[in-house]
């Protein structure tokens, strides 16, 4: 029988010009609930530069050649086989030996954009962030209607942060500006986990046999009237949760919604995290579909939202995506 063999292959380039593949650690983080992603690379502080076509090499000091705000991609993957796993700028650089770096999304061009000033008088999302980032293509997950709304003299990146607090999620993926809903139901792409295959030892997943005692109230603008809609599933008790969704909701899509929602909350079987390799290529959002062969009544088998996802390449984990579950898609 053949055997398979995965070498681990990083490539890091700085300022579109420096590229390293001697990286002592990488750490990127991916989540629901932060607008950015952000990295951390532990690199050598002296690293060896070719002279042009020469067989001879500069001993160079990285901190020298780097400064803050500079561009950055991070590549891993097996087998000299490379995917894209991070794109940003610098925001920090701790001068020591070895070398941090620290890094931030597209949004870190977001926090020192200029301030702005404007005011709509019936604002869609999309046209807030055309607004804001007009150098950048946006995505909507459809037409998310606001009313009035002010801009006072706010950063771009402050502006995402208000809408956070109506409950829209903004967030960089391949360099588009996204918007849509705080959780999206659907989730992005599926991945299959074999507990027994795909899923390093170790897990932090907790497994419950009831069901969860949960009341949810998901609130809204009516689409065409701006009317106050909402709609309540469950009983109140010590879990209870609000959610208010952007305007320009339909009756029935508020419903369906809720009723989602609920269901996956109340249905979850486990709670907690896992680890898997650098394969496959998860990201906060995704969905997670668990097979747990161990249990062939498939009692622990079922599909989850990502929450969120570190990945970790270094010596002693190797390359390392930790997945955090949150709720259970009960479609």
């Amino acid at each position: 029988m053949p055997v398979h063999y995965y070498n681990i292959c990083i490539r890091v380039t700085i300022a579109e010009k420096y590229v390293f593949q001697n990286v002592e650690s990488i750490e990127i983080n991916n989540s629901l609930d932060t607008l950015s992603d952000t990295a951390k690379i532990t690199i050598p502080r002296v690293f060896l530069q070719k002279i042009n076509q020469s067989k001879s090499h500069n001993r160079v000091n990285l901190i020298s050649v780097i400064n803050l705000e500079d561009k950055i991609k991070i590549e891993a993957g097996y087998n000299e086989e490379y995917n894209t796993e991070f794109e940003g700028y610098i925001s920090a650089i701790k001068d020591d030996m070895p070398v941090t770096i620290e890094c931030e999304d597209e949004m870190y061009k977001l926090k020192k954009a200029e301030r702005i000033k404007a005011h709509f008088k019936n604002a869609d999302v999309k046209d807030i962030l055309r607004k804001i980032a007009p150098n950048y293509k946006v995505e909507t997950f459809k037409e998310f209607k606001i009313g009035k709304f002010s801009i006072n003299n706010e950063t771009p990146y402050e502006v995402l942060m208000n809408l956070k607090q109506n409950s829209i999620r903004t967030y960089f993926k391949d360099g588009v500006l996204h918007a849509g809903l705080p959780i999206n139901l659907q989730g992005f792409k599926v991945h299959q986990f074999n507990m027994n295959r795909n899923v390093r030892k170790g897990n932090n997943l907790v497994y419950e046999k009831k069901k969860n005692d949960y009341y949810l109230k998901v609130t809204s603008d009516e689409i065409g009237t701006s009317k106050p809609i909402s709609f309540e599933i469950g009983k109140k008790g010590n879990n209870n949760k609000e959610i208010q969704l952007p305007a320009g909701m339909s009756k029935e899509d508020l419903k369906t919604y809720a009723t989602d929602f609920y269901n996956g909350v109340v249905n979850t079987k486990c709670r907690g995290s896992f680890d898997s390799w650098g394969l496959p290529r998860t990201s906060a959002g995704d969905t997670a579909d668990i097979t747990t062969p161990n249990f062939p009544d498939s009692s622990r088998n079922g599909k989850y939202i990502i929450e969120s996802v570190k990945i970790s390449v270094s010596a002693s984990d190797g390359f390392k995506r930790t997945n955090t579950l949150g709720v259970m898609l009960y479609k």
